[in-house]
């Protein structure tokens, strides 16, 4: 049997399965979402690309301090690098800045590293060393690190 053009036409007008697909409204929530995800990831590699590059900015200046350092052991009790050149003793070996250092040294890279080194006589034949590095990182607040030794008379 066959429809008639009427029978055809009202089922031409009948309105789409609203069911099937997605509506405008859900694709922009679930682009939203995509892109905060999206932004929080990007500002993660941000944070670690710095937190990679403090650590290897830490790492090169513990390593020239460690080579500073083993030159300092090395040297005679009567070097000139282990003169109290501004008389504080004890009182100025946390000193850290060029100013009230007894001794500074910039490191050759030009990294922002610099170390100072404190001397304090004592009257038993020994000498209190106070090596200090401090760094300034990319990203990250300003470092720093003392390590001693004592240097014994020959």
């Amino acid at each position: 049997m066959l429809k008639s053009n009427r029978q055809q036409s009202t089922a031409a007008m009948r309105p789409c399965n609203t069911t099937a697909g997605f509506t405008l409204i859900e694709v922009l929530v679930a682009m939203t979402i995509f892109a905060i995800g999206f932004l929080a990831v990007a500002a993660l590699q941000t944070r670690a690309v710095i937190g990679n590059t403090t650590g290897r900015l830490s790492m090169d200046a513990a390593a020239w301090t460690a080579s500073q350092f083993e030159q300092f052991v090395g040297q005679a009790f009567d070097n000139p690098n282990f003169i109290d050149t501004n008389g504080d003793g004890t009182a100025g070996l946390d000193a850290d800045s060029a100013a009230t250092a007894d001794f500074t040294l910039a490191s050759p890279d030009g990294r922002n590293t610099t170390l100072y080194w404190n001397v304090a006589d004592n009257p038993r034949g020994f000498k209190q060393v106070r090596v200090i590095t401090t760094w300034d990182p990319v990203g990250a607040s300003p470092k720093r690190a003392a390590f001693d030794f004592i240097k014994q008379e020959d």
